[in-house]
């Protein structure tokens, strides 16, 4: 009988543990969840660092009247509109639409001139600007509107926000992985302007007659060549 005795008070003290600790569940888990949160936030602190992103100013006036043909890009909102004899920024040169276009953020290797209805970047803060130009890319500037009847941006706002910056060691591992794409694709931009030039200066002469293909010796891309042959 003793023995039954023990036993029924050892079931009767485990289910009072279990008991509480189902009780104390709810707030464990809490408990735990606030730990593995500040774990977190401790951890992206210790990946990032709060300081200065960059600087955004506006673009320069230049009326299409006063546009002098030669080598810098001129870079209105959205897209290159000329090229001209002057510039007025060192690359790299990242912009983004001001006013009119909002949203597409461009980056361009070439010494260029940022029109009025964009910003670029003035000052880097000693940020890579592939991270730059990433992190602008992906922030929904469009968002930012503040005109009632034309889209415009207005760089105080962004101004006001703050940024989590990687460290200067993940920003220099970053930039080893991006810059060898971008310097393969800038290869292969004036590869393009290239082929483009060449056609605009042979197009004239072929329709008038006064250069002929047929002793030429063209060699057709494969995908033409199957072409010719179907």
């Amino acid at each position: 009988m003793r023995i039954w005795l023990l036993v029924d008070q050892l079931k009767s003290h485990n289910i009072a543990v279990i008991d509480q600790i189902l009780k104390n569940s709810p707030r464990t888990l809490k408990s735990g969840h606030s730990i593995l949160v500040t774990q977190i936030d401790r951890t992206h602190r210790e990946f990032s660092v709060d300081r200065s992103f960059c600087i955004l100013k506006r673009g320069y006036d230049l009326p299409n009247s006063q546009i002098e043909e030669g080598n810098f890009p001129v870079i209105a909102s959205t897209t290159i509109n000329a090229f001209h004899k002057y510039y007025k920024a060192n690359p790299p040169v990242i912009t983004t639409g001001r006013s009119g276009s909002l949203g597409k953020v461009l980056f361009d290797n070439r010494k260029a001139w940022p029109l009025n209805t964009s910003l670029y970047v003035k000052d880097f803060k000693e940020n890579n600007p592939y991270l730059i130009y990433y992190t602008l890319k992906n922030m929904n500037l469009e968002s930012f509107n503040s005109g009632a009847g034309v889209p415009t941006l207005n760089r105080n706002h962004l101004g006001a926000l703050k940024l989590h910056v990687p460290d200067v060691a993940i920003q220099t591992k970053f930039n080893s992985q991006v810059d060898p794409v971008f310097k393969q694709c800038d290869v292969l931009n004036s590869e393009i302007d290239a082929l483009n030039m060449t056609k605009t200066q042979l197009l004239p002469r072929l329709i008038s007659g006064k250069f002929s293909v047929e002793n030429s010796n063209i060699q057709f891309p494969p995908s033409m060549q199957a072409e010719e042959q179907v």
